[in-house]
Formats: C-alpha cells, structure tokens, sequence
C-alpha cells in the first residue's frame, strides 16, 4: 500500500505547514482573535462608508459628515488596536504589517483626509482589508452583507 503511505506522508507534511503560523500560546490566541474582530469590524465601516456614499442623493455636506463619523470611528478602532499591539507575538508578519498600519494612520486626520478623496484615494480601506485577511473574523453571530435586511 505505497498510496497510502504516501498520502499520509504528503498530508503530515501539509498539515505541519498549515500549522506553523498558527502556534501561538492561548494569550497570543485572544489577543489575535480581538485584533481580528476590530479589523473586521474597520474594515465593515470603511466599506459601509462607501456604499452610502455612492448612494443616489448624497449632497456633499451630507458625504463630509458622513467622512467625519466614519473617520472618528475608525480612529477610535485604530486606537483599540494600538493598545492591542504589545498582547501581540512580536515576531510575526503581521504584527508588522500592523505597525506600518498604525505610522500611516495615526489619527482621524488621516482617515479623514483619505475618505473625503475616495474615488482618488480609498487608501486606508485597502491597507485595513490588507490586515484583516491575515486574522480570523472572531465576532459572533452573522450579519446579513445588506444593511436594509438588518434589524
């Protein structure tokens, strides 16, 4: 049977690749998964942010106070994953994906200056969904993706 032997082999060795990133103590876990859910959570903002302000209707003075809540928001997650950072193993990719992160965006200036050119920008939605795919969406329950079904 050199097929199953194979196969054991081959999937061991896939196994022990998958797992590699992923041995992190319980402490590194939690704190992941909290980085995990406020990147999610900034990355659902930014893309909110967007579909309203595309929307049929949308004066300009409606779209900056739009900018200014969003980019307050996202500050204040910013912020939450900035106190996160030191819970978080030191040596990994993300970890410094995560530093550059919080450099280019330190305040709400800064979101806010990029939503309000975001056909010209939309920069800082790239770089949050960037980092958000690299954890795990640790928030419970689903929310349907159209906010009009949402209760």
């Amino acid at each position: 049977m050199p097929g199953v032997h194979r196969f054991w082999r081959v999937f061991g060795f896939a196994a022990g690749l998958l797992a590699l990133p992923f041995q992190a103590g319980a402490d590194d876990v939690v704190a992941l998964g909290r980085a995990g859910a406020l990147l999610w959570e900034m990355s659902e903002l930014h893309h909110e942010f967007g579909d309203r302000h595309i929307a049929r209707g949308v004066t300009p003075e409606k779209a900056r106070k739009m900018a200014v809540s969003t980019a307050g928001r996202l500050a204040d997650k910013r912020d939450e994953l900035a106190e996160l950072l030191p819970e978080l193993p030191a040596d990994t990719r993300f970890v410094a994906d995560l530093l550059r992160f919080l450099q280019q965006w330190p305040d709400r200036q800064t979101f806010l200056a990029d939503l309000l050119i975001f056909y010209n920008g939309a920069q800082s939605g790239l770089d949050i969904t960037s980092l958000a795919m690299q954890v795990p969406d640790t928030r419970r329950g689903w929310k349907t993706p159209f906010p009009i079904f949402r209760p």
